[in-house]
């Protein structure tokens, strides 16, 4: 026998409750990964809060594989998070971190040249604050631009509503003024 749908839906609360909610949250993080502006949005913020610790820490430094397991941490995407422990795992075998980073395929192109000159001259720490700071003014120009274009939309709302709510006081009054005159 089947079970009806408020079953299925306390077994789903459990599995959530008990650990399962992973898997739900890494294809939410994939879902969200299929759209392009939410996808370039998470993989710049992601990117920029990764390359800021790994700057941090490699500039005090904290050897490159511990910096990297402690980057990953930073890091909120579940999806994201699992293409870092995997270019970490690289990085472990003796690949070069551009390299990694690259196969990863969640990176922007600027921020893996950046940390591929970083490798090549030596300044591994100093390349990534470099490509941080440049990730984190990306977003917060985007940012800057999807609110410019949503806040005259607000306005019209806005506009809309208060419209509504004069004409809901003012009809009355003009319907009373037709039944006495």
């Amino acid at each position: 026998m089947r079970p009806h749908r408020g079953q299925r839906r306390v077994a789903k609360l459990r599995n959530t409750r008990a650990g399962g909610g992973c898997a739900c949250r890494l294809r939410g993080a994939r879902r969200a990964r299929a759209s392009r502006r939410a996808a370039r949005l998470a993989q710049g913020a992601c990117a920029a809060q990764f390359a800021s610790t790994l700057a941090t820490l490699t500039v005090s430094g904290v050897a490159l594989t511990d910096a990297l397991a402690a980057a990953e941490g930073t890091v909120g995407n579940s999806y994201i998070k699992e293409r870092i422990a995997a270019a970490s795992a690289r990085v472990r075998e003796g690949t070069g971190l551009s390299v990694a980073l690259s196969d990863a395929g969640v990176f922007p192109p600027m921020m893996i040249a950046m940390v591929a000159s970083g490798e090549r001259s030596g300044t591994l720490g100093a390349s990534l604050t470099r490509a941080a700071a440049d990730q984190s003014r990306e977003i917060d120009a985007w940012v800057a631009a999807v609110v410019a274009l949503v806040e005259p939309l607000v306005l019209l709302v806005m506009g809309g509503i208060v419209m509504l709510l004069v004409l809901a006081i003012l009809l009355p009054i003009v319907n009373l003024n037709n039944l006495v005159g």
